[in-house]
């Protein structure tokens, strides 16, 4: 399989998790907007620069989708949006791990749990909760689509994604 280049596919990726982002039309990119990435990390690419890779996607997709908070204050803005970044990188650098050590078998379902957690984590009150990019308010827009968020909460939405991304991929 061709190898592509790591900034066309981090990029990429952050393009279309802000593409697919509230009060955006295109919700339904959403599931294909981590195929991107699930490939950067098919292609061998070793922990430090997997992770840089990681954390341009995430830069992209947080000052894209959270540019309004530059109202408030700028360099307030600029440390949230790249301490927030950080933060979403841990996630997927599990799942590198786990993917290198144990293989895809382990690897994607560790993926789902580790995103599941770092949400449920981040949701908390603690100083850098984050609500606004949570996986699963992606549909916001699109109520009828997520009824089913009465039982679930938002997380069930990742899942969804997050399922939906990896099976795309396969």
């Amino acid at each position: 399989m061709k190898n592509f280049h790591p900034f066309l596919l981090s990029f990429l990726s952050g393009l279309l998790l802000f593409a697919a982002w509230p009060a955006s039309p295109l919700t339904f990119l959403i599931f294909i907007a981590l195929v991107p990435l699930l490939r950067l990390e098919q292609q061998g690419i070793r922990r430090a620069k997997f992770f840089g890779w990681v954390y341009i996607t995430m830069l992209i997709w947080n000052a894209a989708a959270t540019w309004w908070i530059w109202n408030a204050t700028g360099p307030g803005a600029a440390g949230a949006i790249l301490a927030n970044s950080l933060i979403m990188c841990l996630p997927w650098l599990g799942f590198h791990f786990v993917k290198t050590k144990l293989g895809p078998k382990w690897g994607y379902p560790a993926l789902v749990v580790l995103w599941l957690t770092f949400e449920y984590i981040h949701l908390q009150d603690w100083g850098l909760s984050w609500p606004w990019l949570t996986l699963g308010n992606v549909f916001a827009g699109h109520p009828g689509w997520v009824q089913w968020y009465g039982f679930t909460g938002t997380s069930g939405g990742g899942l969804w994604i997050l399922v939906v991304n990896i099976l795309i991929f396969q």
